[in-house]
């Protein structure tokens, strides 16, 4: 019975031997967190970007002589490049809708409605609730294109 087990522990052993260097999900998880840091996302989206940071000094930390662990390399490279790409994009929607929100000929009501919302967009996006900073970020937009004053 023991000895039915070595080839599929040697098949094992070997498929783990085989794993390569994760270059690219280093690389893309790089590109991915200079993207994020880009688009301000120290200032809409700091916990995302916090996350990708820690997550990315891990890959680097697994691929270290004492620990040399490419599969938990790649998977924090991974994870690093999944939130950083969540920072930008809420980074981006904060940008877009404060843009609007300057640019737009609004009444002093409607421009406060706006940006009481969009502060609240970023308090929820500062504590992690991403569907609520979403949301808020997508009412202030109604509120402003709905709102635009005529010449």
């Amino acid at each position: 019975m023991c000895l039915q087990s070595y080839p599929l522990v040697f098949f094992f052993l070997l498929l783990v031997g085989c794993a390569s260097y994760p270059t690219q999900e280093l690389s893309n998880a790089r590109q991915a967190l200079k993207a994020a840091q880009d688009a301000d996302a120290a200032h809409h989206a700091p916990i995302h970007l916090n996350k990708a940071t820690e997550l990315l000094s891990n890959a680097e930390h697994a691929l270290e002589p004492k620990d040399l662990s490419y599969a938990r390399a790649r998977n924090n490279a991974l994870a690093s490049k999944t939130e950083a790409i969540k920072a930008r994009k809420l980074s981006l929607a904060f940008a877009l809708t404060i843009k609007e929100l300057n640019d737009r000929p609004l009444s002093i009501p409607v421009h406060n409605e706006a940006s009481q919302l969009l502060e609240q967009a970023k308090d929820a996006a500062q504590s992690g609730d991403d569907i609520l900073a979403s949301s808020l970020i997508s009412q202030a937009r109604t509120v402003i294109q709905t709102n635009i004053k005529e010449p």
